[in-house]
């Protein structure tokens, strides 16, 4: 899956995680120092603190001054104007300068046109990457696990990215699941390629132990259910190791499924997932996803860093058909996810949970392979055992 979203994220600097998300266009900008205008000025990129001009004079390290930008996003002109200090100077053949300024003082109302311009580049970017053709599978099948053998190749193949990723330590039975997987609504899903497993991801809905992510990002959670949201988590992402196919058909086609089976079949109000922030991009701006609160260390991923991001899947498809308005079909996720009939998802009839487990699979995976079962609080075990009767 990381191989994945990286490829598809794979265009210029613009698209990795920096200090601040880096958007990367030409337009002319104004730029006074003191009385002083200075003519054909370009911004060359542009970040939510600063930006990269080009100039036929030199600006000296340190020069304060004001920029003012108009950039014409969809349908309308947006404009803004900052106080900047000029912090890099770098001399271009043809005799101009490339001038890293950094702002220094914005007014509110400037940092939000300001953020929806980077914002909307990044997005237009990203999503003209993405082009859907259910034909670049090469016969993926997406599907929810129902066997032994399918639910186990799953947590192998989540256990061996997590491995080499360096999130977690190897297991003697080559496994990764924890107790929340035998919940009964504990939903995994994968994409097949004949009777190979080759992606996978689980969708775990809220329970009376809560959720995976509330060991670190609990806190956020308590408004959701305060308010009565029904919410969930999506996580175990992973893709088997020497996949060979190598296009963004095979995440996108299972992110669609994600979507489709919380919002249809769970009817849960939010989506919740922990990204490493390397990849928080793709999930905002495909998945149009919003982070909450701030980068943490997650000790459940041997304290490797990760953003806590939500969906709210009431206002989910308004947002998309906003968002994803004026792009070719080919790049409209929205178009996907809630008009296009994919024959390579297979969802159960009908629109409701699926329960796979039974007290067969909670005996081979929870108490002959591994120790779940055993390791976990038997008041704990005993609740759980009560929906299998």
């Amino acid at each position: 899956m990381e191989k994945l979203i990286e490829q598809s994220l794979k265009t210029s600097e613009n698209l990795s995680f920096r200090d601040s998300d880096r958007a990367f266009f030409t337009v002319a900008v104004t730029v006074e120092i003191g009385d002083h205008i200075i003519q054909c000025a370009q911004c060359q990129n542009i970040s939510l603190t600063g930006m990269l001009i080009n100039v036929k004079e030199i600006i000296e390290d340190g020069t304060t001054g004001t920029v003012t930008l108009t950039k014409r996003c969809a349908l309308r002109r947006y404009s803004f104007s900052a106080d900047f200090e000029a912090i890099r100077v770098e001399k271009i053949k043809g005799g101009t300068y490339n001038i890293g300024i950094k702002f220094v003082h914005m007014y509110e109302e400037d940092q939000k046109v300001l953020a929806h311009i980077v914002n909307y580049h990044i997005s237009l970017l990203m999503r003209k990457k993405i082009e859907i053709d259910e034909t670049k599978l090469n016969g993926v099948i997406f599907k929810i696990a129902q066997t032994k053998e399918e639910l186990e190749q799953a947590y192998k193949i989540v256990h061996d990215s997590y491995v080499s990723k360096g999130y977690c330590d190897s297991q003697p039975h080559g496994m990764k699941l924890s107790i929340y997987n035998s919940f009964p609504f504990t939903t995994t899903l994968v994409g097949k390629l004949k009777d190979e497993v080759i992606i996978t991801c689980t969708i775990f809905l809220d329970s009376f132990i809560n959720l995976p992510m509330d060991q670190s990002f609990g806190e956020h959670l308590f408004e959701f259910r305060n308010n009565q949201r029904l919410i969930l988590e999506v996580g175990s992402f992973a893709i088997k190791a020497g996949t060979k196919i190598h296009n963004n058909n095979i995440n996108i086609h299972l992110h669609k499924m994600v979507m489709n089976y919380c919002e249809d079949y769970l009817g849960a109000d939010d989506l919740l997932l922990t990204v490493n922030p390397r990849h928080r991009m793709y999930y905002q701006h495909i998945w149009c996803a919003d982070p909450i609160g701030p980068v943490k260390a997650l000790p459940q991923v041997k304290g490797n860093p990760a953003v806590l991001m939500h969906i709210n899947l009431r206002a989910c498809k308004a947002r998309m058909q906003g968002e994803y308005s004026g792009l070719p079909l080919k790049n409209s996720f929205y178009n996907f996810l809630y008009t296009v009939d994919s024959k390579s998802i297979v969802l159960p009839e009908k629109r409701e949970p699926l329960m796979v487990l039974n007290k067969e699979l909670l005996h081979y995976f929870f108490e002959e392979r591994t120790t779940i079962f055993s390791d976990t609080n038997k008041e704990t075990v005993k609740k759980i055992l009560r929906y299998y009767v």
